[in-house]
């Protein structure tokens, strides 16, 4: 069962570049982020060149170049922001240079491409990725046009990024080797590690970790090259993820030491907080559950400090496993809403998707934990079944507005789940195969019960069913 996971480790995002970046070289990184060219620079030149306004009337031309002003404004404030634990400030300012932006196209304004791959991303800070999914298809038509190689090349992977985020790998993983070709091609060596990052990642949500950590360690070797350390930090979280997922707990206890090494040497505070959580994920793993909270508690402190907000929720929802661990399940309920609280205030639909996934889980755990311990099946609880698939029916249905295919599966699981628990084997067989359909479409690893029954053709016959899957749901998020 994996846990609510904060931080950027094994999560990065794609990100355009600043328009300064741009003007030199000609063209143109938890939960689940990308990285692709990095916009970090801390100072941003906007040219007025940037947004085209001879379509606009001449009446309003002042009006314009004040709204270009704001978009400046908001833009460098989005662009600044931590990818993975934005500040609600940075999420107010995306949304605003969203609604001015499209104010000035409604005036007969045109954006060049660098301004709409940003807008893109103010989008998927938002959580929006259909919105982001239109500024980068927008982009990528532009640098086509134009024969911008670098600019194409990032395009396409902010594109990947968004495709990822839905859960579509399939689709994801096409973008981002397209990417990673053009990148090779022009020498664009940052672009090329940041692409093999993400296909590691892709890797790592099949379950597949040697291909996963073959392309974490080409990563690994060009950011260490290029003496790109952020990268290096990122890069060595992932490559702890992959060594604890496939059970090396003091490998990847010393992976993410390292990886904190260099992010505390460079004051990287929000890579701090996420190497903590991953460190604290490594004792939960070991049984040792103090050290785990301990460990989420320090994340918490330093998430609230820096005013990570999205970082605070996550945090908390770690907290909320170890009490979901323990049987604590008032204390895990509290915990889980007061993450799904704050996700939910600052708009991050993902993060609020997942908080309700895990109320879900608590309520299932009492049903089957407690009163199906006692021998009460025939009696179980109307509430907690009721809780339980009310709060897995919220996360479906955020998880459809948001494209995200591999949430909807997984809920889509945990629904069948239910139903066969009540004995509503046709209800739970349909769930079953909408979830292994989704699954494989996406490229998604199976639950090895499916597997292991030979459900893995959702148009077959399923010979053994009903198979009785164990009496847990698939993941917390």
């Amino acid at each position: 069962m994996t846990q609510m996971q904060s931080g950027r480790a094994g999560l990065p995002w794609e990100k355009s570049m600043t328009s300064d970046e741009e003007e030199m070289e000609k063209g143109d990184p938890r939960n689940i982020v990308n990285i692709d060219a990095s916009n970090n620079t801390g100072t941003q030149v906007f040219n007025i060149s940037q947004v085209n306004i001879e379509g606009v009337a001449p009446s309003e031309h002042a009006k314009a170049l004040a709204q270009i002003g704001t978009l400046k404004e908001k833009l460098a404030i989005a662009q600044a922001a931590d990818r993975e634990d934005p500040t609600e400030e940075e999420i107010l300012a995306a949304g605003k240079a969203i609604e001015v932006a499209e104010e000035l196209k409604g005036m007969g304004a045109e954006l060049d491409p660098s301004k709409l791959n940003e807008l893109g991303d103010a989008a998927m800070l938002r959580g929006s990725t259909f919105p982001a999914e239109g500024y980068y298809r927008e982009a990528l038509r532009l640098f086509r046009e134009s024969g911008e190689a670098r600019g194409e090349s990032v395009s396409l992977g902010l594109l990947g990024g968004v495709m990822r985020r839905r859960g579509d790998y399939v689709e994801a993983e096409r973008l981002h080797e397209e990417s990673l070709a053009i990148k090779h091609e022009i020498g664009f060596r940052k672009g090329e590690a940041d692409s093999l990052n993400n296909l590691g990642n892709i890797a790592l949500n099949r379950g597949e970790y040697d291909e996963s950590e073959s392309r974490y360690k080409e990563a690994l070797s060009i950011y260490r090259e290029l003496n790109e350390r952020e990268g290096e930090a990122i890069t060595l979280g992932n490559l702890g993820i992959v060594a604890k997922d496939r059970g090396d707990l003091d490998e990847g206890e010393r992976l993410y030491n390292e990886a904190l090494a260099i992010e505390s040497d460079f004051r990287k505070r929000t890579g701090v907080s996420s190497d903590l959580s991953n460190l604290g994920i490594i004792a939960r793993e070991r049984g040792d559950l103090e050290e785990a909270e301990r460990l989420h508690k320090k994340a918490l402190a330093i998430d609230r400090e820096i005013g990570k907000r999205e970082g605070v929720g996550r945090s908390l929802g770690n907290l909320g496993f170890i009490a979901r661990q323990r049987e604590e399940y008032d204390e895990a309920e509290r915990l889980y809403g007061e993450a799904l609280a704050i996700l939910r205030e600052i708009g991050d639909r993902a993060g609020e998707a997942a908080s309700l996934n895990n109320l879900g889980n608590v309520a299932h755990d009492r049903m089957t934990r407690e009163e199906l311990a006692l021998g009460e099946r025939d009696r179980m609880t109307r509430d907690s079944l009721s809780e339980a698939e009310r709060r897995y029916k919220q996360t479906l249905a955020i998880y459809r507005e948001i494209g995200n295919r591999a949430g909807t599966a997984r809920v889509l699981h945990n629904l069948g789940l239910l139903r066969e628990i009540a004995g509503d084997y046709v209800e739970a067989e349909r769930l079953y195969r909408k979830y292994v359909r989704i699954s494989n479409d996406i490229g998604a690893p199976l639950e090895d019960w499916v597997v292991e029954g030979g459900c893995t053709d959702p148009d077959a016959d399923w010979d053994q069913w009903p198979i009785f899957p164990p009496a847990e749901v698939s993941k917390d998020e």
